[in-house]
């Protein structure tokens, strides 16, 4: 039960994780100075197209964490090895 319990936790925040992502990440990387305007920060750049890597980086990272939480379990289930061997022989087939 508690084995269960933690899985969902983890996958409850992964999820959180990839919308709060998203949703940054895009803003970001779409219209970073409306996104420095919100934030109010007096030491914003005045440039505002030196924090559109930022919205791409905040992008990946929120669409992996989504990628994870969907198919993470049925990758990890998937991905035992049968013969007992793990690392890199075992990838190489010896």
């Amino acid at each position: 039960m508690a084995k269960q319990l933690n899985t969902d936790a983890a996958n409850l925040a992964l999820r959180a994780a990839a919308i709060v992502g998203v949703i940054y990440g895009i803003g970001f990387l779409l219209m970073p100075y409306f996104m420095l305007q919100l934030s109010g920060d007096p030491g914003a750049p005045t440039n505002s197209g030196w924090v559109r890597w930022a919205g791409g980086f905040v992008l990946g990272r929120g669409t992996s964490s989504n990628e994870i939480a969907f198919n993470g379990s049925a990758r990890a289930r998937s991905s035992s090895p049968r013969n007992g061997r793990t690392g890199v022989m075992s990838a190489m087939g010896h």
